[in-house]
């Protein structure tokens, strides 16, 4: 069981920012289904904080996962370690439908980011080792060497399709 929390305002899709969000969904993941686990809304003196970081980061303390629309480096790097795991997800994005994608990545076997995850947070569930293989048909996209090639600083962005160089003084080809 892992306890995974969503950013949202009604309750049916992602579509709120961390440190403005005025709501958390927090549901408990297993491997056959979902279920609602508490909803966590904020007073009118937590929304006006100064310092609204800390009120959001002790609302989901107790989950593995946070899904939201975005967040500031400065909250990421506190949710971050404080042991929950955030993620970006397109505003909109119906809950449902990611809970779905959570239980079966569940039920075929945790990636080894999310087996940390949920042994952080029970530490009563040992990690499962070694990892049962992923079944093609369920298995999460990697990003292709382009795609972090272009993230790179000095890589000149475009859409080149290149695969992935570096465009400095030592570059030896180009785009």
């Amino acid at each position: 069981m892992v306890r995974i929390a969503f950013a949202t305002s009604d309750g049916t899709a992602v579509d709120q920012h961390f440190g403005s969000c005025r709501r958390f969904d927090v549901y408990e993941v297993r491997l056959r289904d979902a279920l609602l686990f508490e909803v966590r809304e904020f007073t009118i003196q937590q929304l006006e904080e100064l310092d609204k970081i800390d009120s959001r980061v002790a609302a989901v303390r107790d989950c593995a996962i946070l899904n939201m629309c975005s967040i500031g480096g400065t909250a990421a790097a506190r949710v971050i370690k404080a042991g929950i795991h955030p993620m970006r997800i397109e505003s909109g994005t119906p809950i449902e439908g990611l809970l779905d994608r959570f239980v079966r990545v569940l039920a075929d076997g945790a990636p080894p980011w999310l087996r940390k995850a949920m042994y952080a947070h029970d530490p009563d569930v040992p990690p499962v080792w070694p990892l049962a293989p992923t079944p093609a048909s369920t298995a999460i996209p990697l990003p292709t060497l382009a795609s972090t090639a272009a993230a790179r600083p000095g890589h000149q962005s475009g859409g080149c399709g290149c695969g992935g160089h570096d465009t400095g003084p030592s570059a030896t080809d180009s785009c």
